[in-house]
């Protein structure tokens, strides 16, 4: 049972994981259209300026209701981080990872004198110590990184959004423009969107620590959606 149980967590942390990514890519492309003033200047009014606000529109709210979903959404199948911090939460399967996460392999020994058996066996021990101790801390900043998510007032008022705005209307219409729909009407701003994400990309950072012993080449990955956006939107100049 515990196999089965620690196999579906893994399987849910990294599907959470590609989604993520997935999300990470939408965000890249949005970031120009929402603060770039010089794109939205060659754009310009007019027709152009109407697909704009509408590719603005797409964009952000599929990302809000990415966010959502990674989150808080408690449908059972969903690999969101509240379901992975349920299981986490069970304290016989975190100690199976704990255990499997503190596994020291054997050391490569140079020469054909072997180390003494009592020697390897202690710095097995020592090794294995440290390990376990890695696991606690990042344990305990997940818990706390997580708190602190679940607990950001931004975070409700995007969940309002997608509740209530996003599965009603795509777009408005004001004074013959359409318009987005009006972040600050949920006491939100732009930049709350990338913060949220920023913050959720730390605990989905520990989640994957701690599952399957895995990290990720964030940075990598920043620069290679930069470029794609800037490669993109900079064929508008």
């Amino acid at each position: 049972m515990d196999k089965q149980r620690l196999a579906k967590l893994r399987a849910r942390a990294e599907h959470l994981l590609d989604l993520f990514i997935a999300l990470s890519e939408r965000h890249a492309m949005l970031k120009p259209l929402a603060f770039d003033k010089a794109l939205a200047e060659r754009v310009g009014l007019g027709a152009p300026g109407r697909g704009q606000v509408i590719l603005q529109n797409a964009l952000l709210q599929h990302c809000v209701m990415d966010v959502v979903k990674l989150t808080v959404d408690s449908a059972d199948r969903t690999p969101s981080v509240a379901n992975i911090m349920l299981s986490l939460a069970d304290e016989a399967l975190r100690a199976k990872l704990r255990e499997e996460y503190s596994v020291v392999p054997p050391p490569i020994v140079a020469g054909t004198d072997p180390l003494p058996a009592d020697l390897v066996a202690e710095m097995a021990e020592v090794d294995r110590a440290e390990l376990q101790a890695r696991f606690d801390a990042t344990w305990e900043r997940l818990s706390n990184r997580w708190a602190a998510l679940e607990g950001d007032g931004r975070l409700d008022g995007f969940k309002t959004w997608r509740d209530k705005l996003i599965a009603h209307s795509d777009l408005h219409h004001s004074h013959g423009e359409y318009q987005l729909t009006d972040l600050s009407a949920l006491g939100l701003k732009w930049g709350d969107l990338g913060d949220l994400i920023t913050h959720l990309r730390e605990v989905i950072s520990d989640i994957q620590t701690l599952t399957r012993a895995a990290g990720f080449a964030w940075e990598m990955l920043d620069e290679q959606l930069q470029a794609a956006a800037d490669g993109f939107w900079g064929k508008l100049g």
